[in-house]
């Protein structure tokens, strides 16, 4: 039987809390997030009136949102975006719908919902290369364990910390005539 798509991968790029950083619920969660930040960023700028805004902050609560229906809409149309405001619109007043998804494109939605998720994901990957790389006993090392020590060590912790492995790519291009 062939596997999944999603389990393909699983081991690599979801594992502890970056496997919850990359779920449905937090992909759900983000593009919410970017519907009200967009909802409030208009009623600041005095596009929308306050209420509007507001009234998309209510309705944008993932448990609220079929996730059924994004999974049909998203099969139907190659992006959850267009389930996503009809799953929000049955929750706003007439009134509210201009400050609905207002100026924005199914792709602006999709790629700052990306970012975020994979920021959190990073975030957790980045503190757990840290922790193996200061805790971990030598004689059970694995070598790219070991070389990420040797590349900590010219990179402070808070900088492995801040940049995830931004800091281990700089020092391995420099020995590849890179900055």
């Amino acid at each position: 039987m062939s596997p999944r798509p999603r389990e393909l991968f699983a081991g690599v790029f979801a594992r502890g809390d970056a496997a919850e950083a990359l779920s449905d619920a937090a992909w759900v969660r983000a593009l919410l997030d970017f519907e009200v930040a967009l909802a409030r960023a208009l009623a600041r700028a005095g596009v929308v009136p306050e209420a509007a805004a507001e009234a998309v902050v209510a309705a944008a609560v993932p448990s609220q949102v079929s996730f059924t229906s994004l999974a049909e809409g998203t099969s139907a149309t190659g992006s959850p975006i267009p389930a996503l405001v009809k799953e929000l619109e049955k929750s706003l007043p007439l009134a509210a719908a201009s400050a609905l998804h207002r100026a924005a494109t199914s792709q602006d939605v999709i790629d700052t919902a990306m970012v975020r998720c994979l920021r959190f994901a990073s975030d957790e990957r980045a503190t757990r290369a840290a922790r193996a790389c200061s805790t971990s006993a030598p004689e059970r090392v694995s070598p790219v364990v070991r070389h990420a020590r040797v590349i900590r060590s010219r990179c402070s912790a808070g900088t492995l910390q801040r940049r995830g492995t931004g800091c281990w790519r700089g020092q391995a291009m420099k020995g590849r005539g890179g900055r």
